[in-house]
């Protein structure tokens, strides 16, 4: 009894910051699954080693699953940094010209893009936060728009940089889009409270979401 207790003791301590899980997700009708040659992957945290840690956990999750991938980090050296890329001043369409650009130049043919909805506390501090849609809405227009067009919304309306504690719960989106057809493939939002370790947060959010995309048939594995 008491080495069962002890085994039980060390799970919790090892696996207990682990709290992120899926709420919802949706695929598109009569899709046709298709063999990508380079899926790339676009996370938008205003934190640079989030940003990173977070890309190199779903990618290192994709190639593990038969799917070729890569990190966007150093393509997309702004991503996820809102108030830098105000300041910019892009005429209307010049980030999104920009994009497709860096993506052609990258050859990627299919493009997830994760992005942090909101950030909810007990004690609420959250800096221009947004209002969370805590379900898949096909009539809400950015489901409806391209991957550029979703990449370009996300500066508008993304929750920006504010005071984070273990007691925070996390809203992620993660879009996924054919970049020849521009079209999405497929959107689902996670949900994590309490996290008191990124790198196993990362680790089970890769593995949650590329799961659901295999499982959903979005896209053949080799």
């Amino acid at each position: 009894m008491r080495k069962v207790s002890l085994i039980f003791l060390i799970s919790s301590l090892l696996f207990g910051c682990v709290n992120t899980k899926l709420t919802v997700s949706w695929t598109q009708e009569n899709i046709q699954a298709k063999e990508y040659k380079n899926l790339g992957v676009n996370v938008m945290f205003p934190s640079d080693p989030n940003r990173l840690l977070v890309e190199e956990s779903i990618t290192s999750e994709f190639n593990k699953s038969g799917v070729n991938s890569t990190i966007t980090f150093y393509s997309f050296p702004l991503a996820g940094k809102k108030d830098i890329v105000k300041n910019l001043n892009y005429e209307p369409g010049e980030l999104k010209k920009l994009i497709v650009e860096k993506i052609k130049a990258n050859k990627i043919d299919a493009l997830l893009i994760v992005t942090l909805l909101d950030a909810k506390q007990e004690e609420r501090y959250v800096k221009k936060g947004i209002a969370f849609t805590a379900y898949y809405d096909p009539t809400y227009p950015v489901y409806n728009q391209t991957y550029y067009d979703y990449y370009s919304y996300v500066y508008n309306t993304t929750y920006s940089t504010g005071y984070y504690t273990t007691e925070t719960t996390y809203f992620v989106e993660t879009n996924l889009y054919d970049i020849e057809t521009e079209k999405l493939l497929w959107t689902a939002q996670t949900q994590t409270e309490n996290m008191s370790c990124l790198a196993e947060e990362a680790k089970q959010f890769a593995k949650i979401i590329v799961k659901d995309i295999i499982e959903k048939d979005v896209l053949i594995v080799k």
